[in-house]
């Protein structure tokens, strides 16, 4: 008697079990909301680089070249970094570095002063070069 139940019973069970494999699953839902902000991820995770927006060269008060920088800051954080501009003249190039802070989507003007003439960068069809150093 017992193995009649018993029977029965894994034949019930089966049946049910059966029926489960069959069951779809249901689909994800994309991600809502707010992304998180950005993360130092080193190798995975790139900011976005800092950008010149504008520039122009001018006379400072004693004659040097000055270039005036907007400098743009893209990425979703706070950026520390230096623009350094290299002003090149024929064969002979001067750099000169000035350090700075924006905020997320900041665009700020900044002056680098660099050792060369004016007038001298100016007639010799003198050229700009930027670079961007993190801190």
């Amino acid at each position: 008697m017992r193995r009649r139940q018993v029977v029965a019973a894994l034949g019930l069970l089966a049946a049910g079990s059966a029926g489960c494999s069959n069951t779809r699953r249901p689909t994800p839902s994309p991600p809502t909301g707010t992304p998180p902000p950005e993360t130092e991820t080193v190798g995975l995770t790139a900011f976005p680089e800092l950008e010149v927006a504008e520039f122009s060269a001018r006379a400072g008060d004693e004659g040097n070249l000055v270039v005036d920088v907007t400098v743009s800051n893209p990425a979703r954080r706070v950026r520390e970094g230096s623009v350094r501009v290299t002003a090149a003249v024929g064969d002979g190039q001067r750099s000169a570095t000035q350090t700075f802070e924006l905020g997320p989507g900041e665009e700020r003007e900044v002056a680098v002063t660099v050792p060369l003439s004016y007038t001298e960068w100016d007639g010799g069809d003198g050229q700009l070069d930027f670079t961007f150093e993190y801190d």
